[in-house]
C-alpha cells in the first residue's frame, strides 16, 4: 500500500510525500525492492542527493543480486557526474541480467559516450545493438541506435531503426520528434543515391570533422 502511494504522489510531483509514504512502508516491510528505488528516485529529485545514493547503497546490500537497483543507481550516478562509478553499476547490472535488462545496455552506451566525449561510437553502437537484441520492443534502445546510426552516417539503418520506433512510441512528442529525424535520414539518403559525386565528399568531410572534433575533446 505504502508503495503504491508512493508512486502516485512521485508521478505527481508532490516530493516530500512520496518520500514520506515510501519511508513509512520501509519500516514496516523493507522487502519490497521498488519502495527502496522509488525513495531514492523522490530523494535526487528533491536535490537530496546524498540521502539519495545513500538509500540505493542500502538498497544494494539489501538486494545484491537486483540489476534494477543497480542500473537505477548508475542512472542517478551519471546526474551527479560520477561517471565511472555509474559504469561500473551499469556493468554489474548486466552482468546481474544482462538477458534481461535492456535498459543497462542503454545507459551503459551513453555514460561511454559521456566519458568519451563522443569518442567511443562503436562501442556504443555495439552495447545498443545488444539491447535491442534483448528487448526488440524497447523504445529507447531503437531510438538511441536509430541516432548513433545516423551520427555514423549509416543512414539505410538509421530510417530502419526510426520506422521501428515509431510503431511503439506512444506520446505525440516522441513520435513527431522521431519522424522528423527519420524523414532528415531519409532525405540524406535519397541525395546520396541520387547525387553520389556530390554527396559521398560531403559525409566524408564531415566524418573527419566528427573524428577530429574527438581528438580534441579527449582528455590528455
Amino acid at each position: 500500500v505504502h508503495c503504491h502511494r508512493g508512486q502516485v504522489y512521485l508521478l505527481r510531483g508532490e516530493l516530500q510525500q512520496a518520500v514520506d509514504e515510501l519511508n513509512e512502508g520501509l519500516s514496516t516491510d523493507s522487502s519490497t525492492i521498488l519502495t527502496h528505488i522509488q525513495l531514492g528516485m523522490a530523494l535526487f529529485r528533491l536535490q537530496r542527493r546524498t540521502e539519495a545514493l545513500a538509500a540505493f547503497v542500502r538498497a544494494e546490500s539489501a538486494f545484491p543480486k537486483s540489476p534494477e537497483v543497480y542500473n537505477f543507481h548508475g542512472e542517478l550516478l551519471v546526474e551527479s557526474g560520477d561517471i565511472p562509478a555509474a559504469l561500473g553499476k551499469f556493468e554489474e547490472a548486466i552482468r546481474l541480467g544482462g538477458d534481461r535488462l535492456a535498459a543497462a545496455y542503454v545507459n551503459k552506451a551513453n555514460a561511454v559516450l559521456i566519458s568519451s566525449q563522443g569518442a567511443n561510437m562503436d562501442e556504443a553502437a555495439k552495447l545498443i545493438e545488444r539491447a535491442v537484441e534483448v528487448d526488440p520492443l524497447s523504445e529507447a534502445a531503437l531510438v538511441h541506435l536509430a541516432q548513433i546510426k545516423w551520427q555514423k552516417n549509416e543512414l539505410a539503418d538509421a530510417v530502419v531503426y526510426y520506422d521501428r520506433a515509431i510503431e511503439l512510441l506512444r506520446t505525440k512528442e516522441e513520435l513527431a520528434e522521431a519522424y522528423a529525424m527519420r524523414e532528415a535520414a531519409q532525405a540524406h539518403l535519397t541525395l546520396l543515391k541520387e547525387q553520389p559525386a556530390v554527396y559521398e565528399p560531403a559525409i566524408a568531410l564531415n566524418r573527419e570533422r566528427q573524428m577530429q572534433q574527438a581528438a580534441q575533446m579527449r582528455p590528455q
